[in-house]
């Protein structure tokens, strides 16, 4: 492997592939790679990529490192600079009332993402970005084979091969699954790390709320990036917004860009398998009057209720709506919160198939990013085996800590307290 460049194979072209990809590329002075990217999508805009997202310190300061500088300028694109006389880098929590019952300790004001990757992680402060849009700059001087569906792979004495749906295989000296939390690379090589419930169901939308309308809620939430809104009955909404309008603000209706969240607690049935396939049942009308209807039943004589439930019915049944907001039609989601925790199971023998991202954590692949990428740069001298075993080591160390507490806190913002927990 020293007298050649080593072949990295990628399998998903989310953000987490994407970094890494761009990661190695960057740092090719110190260690040539041939990375080739696959996903099963037959082009980039195939399907919705994504709502707003939260992104901590140490993720953006790993996307900095990741990306070459040519890219940095479109960074605000997808991350917009802060408007500091509108937004505040907090989460409220707030009961049906209005009134705030859980407040930060902080409200530090972060001028762009620059400035904020400077400060040390903290789970209160965060930037809001657009995933989608981040996707698009990550895409930027990346060779992605589309319609590449992984359905497995093959290690062998030299190497491992991917298989995929078509049938075809390619060859590498290493693996490095990016496929989400349904990974069937993880499957395959870990079949006893399972998928765990929280509990939660969470169903989640994209609208274009008019500037009336934000002014009345934000009577109530003020100007933080997110809030969390409690009901009576173990559940929770929540909005993310950037004061960013989606069109001309000089136009008469401007608009706004908001990610709407309902989640509610359920008792966990002993197949997971089974319940996803019945919500996946369900449309788009039957879900929204779902969420309606659990709202209304808390305090629905309160104005915080009756803004609720006008958010709601602003999400589209269909792309018919003119002028659509968003580049891709995307219905309502409605999923279970699951997580993944690599300390659930003992440590495994470090071979060149790994994972990273939700393949492996369900959670911010920024942190096994930056431990990856440093590592496979040391090939040359300490060999594959132990750039793996390094990541994989440090990797569940710190993203297991990191996947207990968020799914702590989720349990008991959700009423949800287990033996376990």
């Amino acid at each position: 492997m020293k007298n050649k460049s080593p072949t990295i194979l990628i399998i998903g072209a989310g953000p987490g592939g994407l970094c890494l990809a761009h990661a190695l590329e960057k740092n090719k002075n110190i260690k040539q790679f041939n990375v080739k990217i696959f996903d099963r999508e037959f082009s980039p805009t195939a399907r919705w990529q994504g709502y707003h997202v939260t992104l901590y310190s140490s993720g953006v300061k790993s996307l900095i490192q990741c990306v070459p500088t040519s890219l940095i300028p479109h960074i605000p694109h997808a991350i917009p600079d802060t408007n500091n006389l509108k937004e505040e880098h907090i989460v409220y929590a707030l009961n049906r009332s209005g009134h705030k019952i859980v407040q930060p300790p902080t409200n530090r004001q972060f001028p762009n993402f620059i400035e904020f990757s400077k400060y040390p992680l903290n789970f209160n402060e965060f930037m809001l970005g657009y995933r989608d849009v981040l996707r698009d700059i990550l895409l930027q001087d990346i060779e992605v084979q589309w319609g590449k569906k992984c359905v497995g792979y093959e290690e062998v004495e030299n190497g491992v091969f991917a298989l995929f749906e078509d049938g075809t295989r390619e060859f590498g000296d290493l693996l490095v699954a990016c496929d989400g939390i349904n990974s069937v690379i993880r499957k395959q090589k870990l079949p006893h790390l399972k998928i765990q419930n929280n509990g939660i169901i969470n169903i989640i939308a994209d609208i274009a709320p008019s500037q009336q309308l934000i002014s009345r809620l934000q009577k109530y939430t003020g100007n933080s990036l997110m809030n969390v809104i409690m009901g009576s009955y173990n559940d929770c909404s929540s909005q993310l917004l950037r004061m960013i309008p989606i069109n001309d603000e000089r136009e008469i209706d401007v608009r706004f860009r908001m990610t709407i969240i309902y989640s509610y607690a359920i008792h966990i049935s002993p197949n997971t398998d089974d319940i996803d396939r019945d919500l996946y049942k369900e449309t788009t009308a039957q879900i929204i009057n779902e969420v309606k209807t659990r709202i209304a039943k808390t305090n629905p004589e309160k104005e915080l209720t009756k803004l609720l439930l006008e958010l709601w019915d602003l999400v589209p049944l269909d792309d018919s709506v003119n002028p659509y907001p968003f580049k891709k039609f995307n219905p309502p989601r409605k999923k279970l919160i699951r997580h993944i925790d690599p300390k659930s199971i003992p440590i495994w023998e470090s071979t060149r198939v790994t994972l990273l991202g939700d393949a492996i954590h369900a959670m911010e692949p920024s942190l096994g990013l930056e431990i990856l990428s440093k590592s496979l740069l040391k090939m040359d001298k300490i060999g594959w085996e132990k750039c793996i075993w390094l990541y994989e080591n440090e990797m569940r160390q710190r993203t297991s800590r990191h996947v207990v507490l968020s799914t702590k806190a989720a349990r008991k913002l959700h009423g949800i307290y287990r033996a376990s927990s």
